[in-house]
């Protein structure tokens, strides 16, 4: 999808009702920023969840593809 064609559907929102930009609300900096270094701490803590023997085994007993052990869920949730 070219930029054109973004700002059209755009257009065609913004006639149509369905978005005003001036009804959007941004988030403070400083909530963007907690939001974004939540977002660090719970990739790191997947990414060493991958070769993490505890977690394997939390995967397996639960039958979640997600499952952490408790330090990865810890570091995930920013504890």
């Amino acid at each position: 999808m070219s930029k054109k064609d973004i700002e059209r559907e755009a257009a065609n929102l913004r006639r149509s009702g369905k978005l005003d930009p001036s009804r959007i609300v941004k988030e403070s900096p400083e909530e963007e920023l907690r939001a974004l270094g939540q977002e660090t701490r719970t990739e790191r803590a997947f990414a060493a969840a991958a070769e993490c023997a505890y977690c394997a085994r939390e995967r397996r007993e639960k039958n979640d593809g997600t499952a952490l052990c408790r330090e990865h869920l810890a570091e995930a949730m920013g504890l």
